[in-house]
Order: C-alpha cells, then sequence, then structure tokens
C-alpha cells in the first residue's frame, strides 16, 4: 500500500502582490486615506491591488477613481516616487503575500480638488459616516 504525500505547505512570501498607490497633492495639501482598525487609525496613500493581468497605470487609474473619484487624466506627473518591499506576518492559516507597493506622485489643482469624495479639510463634519459593509462577499484577504 502507498500512500500519497502531504502537499508541502505554502511559504510566507512566497507569493507576491503589487500595490499601486500615489501621493496626490494640491499645493502643500496630500490625500490620505483614513483606515480605521480596532485599537487603531492608519493613514495611508489611496491605491490598491493591481488585479491579475491589469496593467499599473490602469490599476493607479482605477484606484484613484475608486477612492478619490479622481480622474487621472486631471492629475499632472505621475513620477514613480517609491517602491516598498513589505513582508510583514500577519495571523491566519494563509501565508502571507510579499508586497510591493509602488507610490507615484501627483498633483492637482484646487478646482479638481474641489470635486473629489473627500473631506474638505481634516476637522470637517461629517453628515452620513455610514460606508458599505465590508464582509465576506465584498472583501477578500489576498
Amino acid at each position: 500500500m502507498t500512500s500519497t504525500p502531504e502537499p508541502p505547505a505554502a511559504a510566507a512570501f512566497a507569493r507576491i502582490k503589487i500595490r499601486t498607490g500615489a501621493l496626490v497633492f494640491c499645493g502643500d495639501h496630500v490625500a490620505l486615506i483614513r483606515r480605521d482598525r480596532s485599537g487603531s487609525t492608519h493613514y495611508t496613500p489611496p491605491g490598491g491591488n493591481v488585479e491579475h493581468g491589469e496593467d499599473l497605470d490602469a490599476a493607479l487609474a482605477r484606484e484613484l477613481a475608486e477612492e478619490l473619484d479622481l480622474d487621472i487624466d486631471q492629475a499632472e506627473g505621475g513620477d514613480l516616487m517609491w517602491v516598498v518591499d513589505q513582508r510583514v506576518t500577519r495571523p491566519g492559516p494563509t501565508p502571507p503575500p510579499r508586497k510591493l507597493h509602488l507610490i507615484y506622485r501627483l498633483h492637482i489643482t484646487p478646482e479638481v480638488r474641489a470635486t473629489l469624495a473627500a473631506l474638505p479639510d481634516p476637522r470637517a463634519i461629517v453628515t452620513d459616516a455610514a460606508l458599505e459593509a465590508v464582509t465576506d462577499d465584498n472583501y477578500t484577504w489576498v
């Protein structure tokens, strides 16, 4: 009788994910996304994961449209500022990927800023704070 060997366990950082993001400047101000986590608050540049087969420029344009309602053609610049090589462990059975963050720099005018899906200033009153729920149907750990 022969037994089938167990497949090797996936190693941490064996997969690579790519995330595009941008520092979007309007004068001396920069757009950041506030992420409230259990016990902490983080601010990150707008952006997200590049989808399978997606061009890097298309991914950046899609993410800025989703998170800021920004048409990237209304911005100037687009030069790559930083590449961050992230290798951070996390709890759970799925091994974490190595993630490369590509951070670009863009500049917008005050007129474009006024059209964005954003708060006019960090202390602005929010009249409807209810965002779409994050569920297993619309969120996947990668």
